[in-house]
């Protein structure tokens, strides 16, 4: 909460009752050569012209001081990621295109363009070489992180694409949509491999476990889906929230999942995987954060 008041102050033309942190991601960011954990946030808001949101801002999460401001997209950010070295982010933005900066300096590297529409989610390989993006154009976009360039569309759903996941070993993407469908993708033969069945209505937001083994998905219809990303079976089903889900990660140990949903609570889930057995994972709340 204080890292969004002090956001707030950083304009005072914002009207905070319409503000709301939408991402905070962790890594390991360098400034003046000085190392420090980082997290990077933007915020989104019911006013899609608002100067504020076009910016990212770079914390130091132990001083909880606003290291950095990033500044070039020319709509409202919507997300963005750390690449593994923790030198580099990439944001993705409404204005249809991604942009790469560097950390240390908030200078923009690169400008990715190609989106015909506005971009709802991207996703970083493990080796920081490629990044996926998907958005409003419903398709699936590869790129390469160390050129800019594009390097094909891999789907394309019926309805907007709203989320996407990358495999630790960065071979297979997943895709999440309002069309209620979780498509599988190859990323090497660019193939769709299958789909992920289960949701009734629009799915909102999909993590992968370090492993690369399962999938976790969020859905309009107040569900967290568990699917074994090998076989494509669906494993369980949750009843998580009393409204539609907005979000779902997983803690880099695979213990824990967190959802956010618009019941105005966030939610963490203890798994047991029970690997030894190769049985369907259990799940069961450990606590709820009331927003």
């Amino acid at each position: 909460m204080e890292l969004l008041n002090q956001a707030l102050q950083a304009d005072t033309n914002c009207v905070p009752a319409v503000l709301n942190l939408r991402a905070l991601e962790y890594g390991q960011g360098r400034i003046s050569g000085d190392a420090f954990l980082a997290a990077i946030s933007f915020i989104k808001t019911n006013f899609p012209n608002h100067p504020i949101l076009n910016t990212l801002r770079v914390w130091d999460l132990q001083s909880q001081q606003c290291r950095a401001v990033f500044s070039g997209h020319t709509t409202g950010v919507t997300c963005v990621a750390i690449t593994p070295a923790g030198t580099q982010a990439i944001s993705a933005s409404f204005d249809k295109t991604l942009r790469l900066w560097d950390v240390a300096t908030g200078n923009c590297q690169k400008i990715l363009s190609g989106h015909t529409r506005g971009i709802n989610s991207l996703a970083v390989s493990y080796d920081g070489r490629v990044a996926i993006s998907a958005g409003r154009d419903t398709a699936l976009y590869l790129w390469n992180l160390t050129t800019g360039k594009l390097l094909g569309t891999l789907a394309e759903h019926k309805e907007e694409a709203t989320s996407v996941a990358l495999t630790p070993d960065g071979r297979f993407a997943v895709l999440a949509s309002q069309d209620a469908e979780l498509q599988v993708w190859d990323v090497t033969s660019g193939k769709q491999v299958r789909t992920l069945a289960g949701h009734t209505s629009g799915v909102t937001s999909v993590a992968i476990t370090p492993d690369g083994r399962f999938v976790l998905s969020a859905g309009l219809d107040h569900h967290l889906r568990i699917h074994d990303l090998k076989n494509g079976k669906l494993l369980k089903e949750l009843l998580a929230h009393s409204d539609a889900l907005t979000s779902v990660t997983i803690t880099p140990d695979a213990r824990f999942a967190v959802s956010g949903s618009d019941d105005a609570s966030v939610r963490i889930w203890e798994l047991d995987w029970q690997w030894q057995q190769e049985a369907a994972p259990a799940a069961s709340k450990l606590r709820c954060v009331e927003g």
